[in-house]
């Protein structure tokens, strides 16, 4: 609860197992809690900016996680339920279960405010992918004309060889080969 914490990292692969174990879902409660309590710095405090959900390929929240690790939570999501999260202490899982009742107002509370921060994230997710695929998209025409200029070019310079005049090689006139004047026309 220190005055320069910036946010919590949970470090996600495309299974999101963190989101089974009790006591990540544990730290996710506390960091909902100071959020709530920290969303505007306070004097001498840097803001709180949440949850983090991070993989080896970037950070979900701003849409830089892999389409894997996206689907991974997603696919937890469907089935996300705090109060089925596991603990290898009983006692552990007790004390958060009371916390989460105590603190949240319940497993329904906790389960939709994870939930929307996890949707918001894959959103994120969702709207990077969106933009890249428009990108690639608004690129690839350009990459077709390229192309056809390119074919263009090559059947042109195959017409001028199959019209070049005979070449004379030692002494004997020979025909310039012809094998490129069947390009067909664009």
């Amino acid at each position: 609860r220190s005055g320069c914490l910036r946010g919590t990292c949970m470090v996600l692969d495309e299974r999101a197992l963190p989101l089974t174990r009790a006591w990540c879902l544990f730290e996710t409660l506390q960091t909902f809690l100071l959020m709530e309590k920290r969303s505007a710095a306070a004097a001498g405090q840097v803001r709180f900016e949440g949850l983090f959900l991070c993989s080896t390929t970037g950070v979900l929240n701003i849409g830089q996680a892999s389409n894997d690790v996206s689907l991974g939570i997603a696919r937890r999501l469907a089935s996300l339920s705090l109060q089925d999260a596991q603990a290898s202490v009983p006692a552990d899982k007790e004390m958060i279960d009371k916390l989460v009742v105590q603190e949240m107002g319940g497993f329904d509370a906790i389960n939709a405010k994870l939930m929307s921060n996890l949707r918001g994230a894959l959103e994120a997710a969702e709207e990077a992918t969106r933009a890249l695929a428009a990108t690639m998209a608004s690129v690839q025409p350009a990459q077709e004309e390229d192309q056809e200029e390119a074919k263009l070019e090559v059947q042109q310079f195959a017409r001028g060889m199959a019209s070049a005049p005979p070449t004379e090689q030692a002494g004997k006139d020979t025909a310039a080969p012809n094998c490129l004047s069947e390009v067909p026309d664009p």
